[in-house]
């Protein structure tokens, strides 16, 4: 008798529950909006618009009120200027202008105009591969300091750059 009260009231409960939780959810899900957030502000990511066939910006949302962005023609570019240059001519064995003063980011050009061969090496900066006559060669000094260099066939020929 009392398996026929237990399976006469439980059982019915229990199909209810079990069937409750296989029916599908009737309401449709909530997708949130993209966000970034940081404490005390919320910024709302727009749709994207192609700024170059529009001259106005897209709206930036933050904390529910638009923010206005500046169109694109307001944006300016910068340059930056040239690099400038500076000579050392290489004729009777030596580096005219041996010791030569120049500003951050100046390429010096060295140019062979000796009839036998010669080099350029300043130790953990550059190294000229062999300048044949009429040969140059190029490096930019961009570090400050003082920058010895030589010839590799003939050690007697030296000269500097400072950078100031």
């Amino acid at each position: 008798m009392t398996n026929k009260i237990f399976l006469a009231v439980f059982l019915p409960v229990i199909f209810l529950l079990v069937g409750a939780g296989c029916q599908k959810p009737t309401a449709t899900p909530v997708v949130p909006e993209a966000t970034i957030n940081q404490p005390g502000l919320e910024y709302k990511i727009e749709p994207y618009t192609d700024l170059s066939t529009t001259t106005t910006a897209p709206a930036v949302v933050k904390n529910n009120k638009k923010i206005s962005v500046p169109p694109k023609s307001t944006v300016t570019a910068t340059t930056t200027p040239a690099t400038a240059t500076a000579k050392v001519e290489i004729k009777d064995f030596s580096f005219e202008s041996a010791d030569l003063e120049v500003a951050p980011n100046t390429t010096v050009i060295w140019t062979n105009l000796d009839p036998v061969s010669h080099t350029l090496v300043s130790p953990g900066n550059f190294e000229s591969p062999i300048l044949n006559t009429g040969d140059t060669f190029k490096y930019t000094f961009s570090k400050m300091g003082v920058y010895i260099y030589y010839c590799s066939i003939h050690p007697t020929m030296v000269g500097k750059v400072i950078l100031k």
